[in-house]
């Protein structure tokens, strides 16, 4: 690997570092928080690294970032089944279950979710991560 290179991101002090292989080739970035060493993301590519980092601070990426990623966004409108939440790095998400779909989304992108209840009725923007509908945006109707 590279010398650590110290970046500010999301507000956040943190290190960057290329990966190297046995040819000296760069084969992935690898970034970790300076003041939480366990916040710690590896990936094949910058952009890549850089997503999985500010989802692993429990920041969502933005619609620019799933575009370019090549993820189809969805918005819709769904009655919630049931609600769990769990607390990643700090931050709490909420998981919905709507129909058979399981939805995730940040605390930090609508703090009226505390609010919310089996039965609401709530308009959601999503996009599937391929393993889960991640949240960008959810309202109550």
């Amino acid at each position: 690997a590279t010398f650590p290179l110290p970046a500010n991101i999301a507000s956040q002090p943190s290190y960057i570092m290329c990966l190297k292989g046995k040819a000296g080739l760069a084969q992935g970035y690898a970034i970790c928080n300076v003041e939480n060493y366990s916040i710690a993301v590896q990936a094949d590519t910058l952009d890549k690294a850089i997503t999985l980092y500010l989802n692993k601070l429990g920041m969502e990426p933005t619609e620019q970032d799933i575009e370019q990623d090549n993820k189809e966004i969805t918005t819709k409108t769904v009655t919630i089944d049931a609600i769990y939440t769990a607390e990643i790095n700090g931050t709490t998400h909420y998981y919905y279950v709507a129909g058979n779909d399981l939805y995730r989304a940040s605390l930090t992108i609508n703090q009226q979710q505390v609010l919310f209840n089996v039965g609401d009725t709530v308009e959601m923007t999503y996009y599937f991560d391929g393993e889960i509908f991640m949240i960008t945006e959810i309202d109550r109707k």
